[in-house]
C-alpha cells in the first residue's frame, strides 16, 4: 500500500483528486449540455464542412451528436456524484463512501487497458502513425493506475482505522463472549 501520492499525504491526495474530478465532471456536464442545446447548429456546421454533402447527413449527424452528448452528460453526472462522495468519504473517514469512486474508476482503468491493447494492434499495422499516441497513452495509463492505487491505499487505510475504532458488541445470548472493550473505555 502507498503512503503518499504525488508527494501528498493520502488524505490530502484523496481530497485533491476528488476536487479535480468534480471540476472536470462539471466542465464535461456543461459542455455536453451545450452540445445538446446547439446540436442542430453543430450538425449544420459539420454538414457544411463535408466534401460531398448528403441530404440525410444532417439528420444522422444530429442524432449522433444527441446520443453522444447524452452519454457524456450521464457519465459526467455519475462522475460528479462519485467525486463528491470521495471528498466526503475522505474528510469524514468513511471508507464505504469512497467505494463508488473506486468502482467507477476501476471500470475506467479497465477501459484504458483495453484501449491500449487496441492501440498496440494499430501500432503493429501502422507503426509511425500511432507511436506518439501509444507513448502518451501508456504514460497516461501509468499515471491513472498510480492515482487509483493511491486512492485504494487510502480506502484500505481508512477501513483498517475504522475497524480498530469500532466497538465490539454483545453476542446473541446477551453475554460478553470473548475479548471486549472494558466498560470504562467507551463513554
Amino acid at each position: 500500500m502507498l503512503r503518499s501520492v504525488c508527494f501528498m499525504r493520502l488524505h490530502t491526495a484523496g481530497v485533491v483528486v476528488g476536487y479535480l474530478g468534480l471540476a472536470g465532471s462539471i466542465f464535461i456536464a456543461i459542455a455536453s449540455a451545450c452540445a445538446l442545446g446547439f446540436a442542430d447548429v453543430i450538425a449544420k456546421a459539420v454538414e457544411e464542412s463535408m466534401k460531398q454533402p448528403d441530404p440525410k447527413a444532417h439528420d444522422e449527424i444530429h442524432m449522433m451528436i444527441v446520443i453522444f452528448a447524452c452519454i457524456y452528460l450521464g457519465s459526467a453526472l455519475i462522475s460528479t456524484m462519485s467525486s463528491g462522495m470521495l471528498i466526503i468519504g475522505t474528510m469524514k473517514n468513511r471508507h464505504l463512501m469512497m467505494l463508488p469512486w473506486l468502482v467507477l474508476n476501476a471500470i475506467g482503468l479497465f477501459s484504458k487497458i483495453v484501449y491500449n491493447l487496441v492501440l498496440i494492434y494499430a501500432l503493429y499495422q501502422a507503426p509511425m502513425q500511432f507511436a506518439l499516441i501509444f507513448v502518451l497513452s501508456m504514460l497516461s495509463l501509468a499515471f491513472y493506475a498510480y492515482i487509483y492505487a493511491g486512492i485504494y491505499s487510502l480506502f484500505k487505510h481508512i477501513q483498517l482505522s475504522n475497524d480498530e475504532q469500532r466497538p465490539l458488541v454483545r453476542s446473541d445470548n446477551g453475554t460478553h463472549d470473548g475479548t471486549t472493550y472494558p466498560n470504562y473505555t467507551k463513554i
